[in-house]
C-alpha cells in the first residue's frame, strides 16, 4: 500500500510541476506574442491578473510536492536529483518574484500600452 502512495504522489508531482513549466512555456511563447500582435492590452490585463492570482499557489504546492518527495526518497537513488530539482524550483520562485512579478503587476494595473518594446526598454530590464 505504501508503495502505490509513492506513485501517486510520483504522478501527481510530475503533473503538477510539469503543467506549471508547460503553462508557463505557453504563455511565453505562445499567448504573449499573441496579444502583442493583436495590441489587445484589455485581455493582456485580464491574463496577467487572474494568472498572478493563481500562479503563487501553484508554484507553493509544486515545490512542497518536490520537497515530500525529496523526504521519502532520502538516502535512495534519486535523492540527489530531487534536492537539485527542488533547488532550482526554488530558484525559479526567486526569479519570479524578483524579475516577472513587477512586470505582471504592472501589466494587471495598467494594461494600456505595454507591449514588447516597452517592457524591454522599460525599469524591469535587467540591462
Amino acid at each position: 500500500m505504501e508503495d502505490q502512495a509513492i506513485r501517486i504522489l510520483d504522478v501527481v508531482t510530475i503533473l503538477c510541476t510539469g503543467l506549471m513549466v508547460g503553462n508557463e512555456l505557453a504563455v511565453s511563447a505562445f499567448v504573449n506574442p499573441a496579444i502583442w500582435k493583436r495590441d489587445d492590452q484589455a485581455i493582456a490585463s485580464l491574463l496577467a491578473s487572474s494568472l498572478g492570482r493563481f500562479m503563487p499557489f501553484w508554484y507553493a504546492v509544486s515545490l512542497v510536492l518536490i520537497g515530500v518527495e525529496a523526504y521519502l526518497r532520502r538516502d535512495g537513488a534519486g535523492e540527489m536529483l530531487l534536492l537539485i530539482a527542488a533547488g532550482v524550483w526554488m530558484a525559479m520562485i526567486v526569479y519570479s518574484l524578483v524579475m516577472l512579478v513587477p512586470i505582471n503587476n504592472r501589466l494587471a494595473e495598467d494594461g494600456g500600452g505595454i507591449g514588447p518594446e516597452r517592457l524591454a526598454n522599460g525599469p524591469y530590464t535587467m540591462g
